[in-house]
């Protein structure tokens, strides 16, 4: 069973199938827990804004839009990162944990001066930016990342 569907996010675009995997936990010694895994096929291009440098690895990272309940309720629960050489396509695929929170979202930052530290003091300006992929879940992602926010951490973006 399949679904497409386009939504956009400012000047994001995405589009998405779905599947769904159930695999045991391993290393859980007296349980007996199955964690659902839905594979999730990101494809599609991180750019800077116009008159950026596009020298320098990107990093690329997936959260959760939301996790916990309640008053322990808050968003972006960190799933995984990824990097790429510089500004450009990528495709990944992501085992997206589906009892770690809801949603997904997709998480930038382009390291300009290449010490692994988003905007370090005395530092050069790296530009970050942020999407949340609606809707969710779905298998496939085609997606359109714009870095346009100087020094912002996902936190300092979301909700976009």
């Amino acid at each position: 069973m399949s679904s497409r569907s386009r939504a956009v996010l400012g000047s994001t675009g995405v589009r998405a199938r779905q599947w769904l995997w159930a695999l045991p936990l391993l290393g859980c010694s007296g349980c007996n827990q199955t964690i659902e895994i839905y594979q999730v096929e990101l494809n599609g291009a991180v750019q800077a804004t116009a008159g950026s440098p596009a020298t320098g690895p990107v990093s690329v990272e997936l959260f959760h839009a939301s996790s916990g309940e309640g008053e322990l309720a808050h968003p972006l629960e960190f799933i995984e990162q990824f990097q790429i050489e510089t500004p450009g396509e990528f495709n990944h695929t992501l085992n997206y944990p589906t009892t770690g929170g809801d949603g997904l979202v997709i998480y930038a930052w382009q390291d300009r001066d290449g010490d692994g530290v988003l905007c370090a003091l005395g530092r050069e300006v790296e530009l970050a930016g942020l999407v949340e992929v609606t809707p969710f879940p779905v298998h496939e992602v085609e997606i359109d990342l714009l870095m346009d926010q100087p020094c912002a951490g996902p936190e300092a973006m979301f909700p976009p």
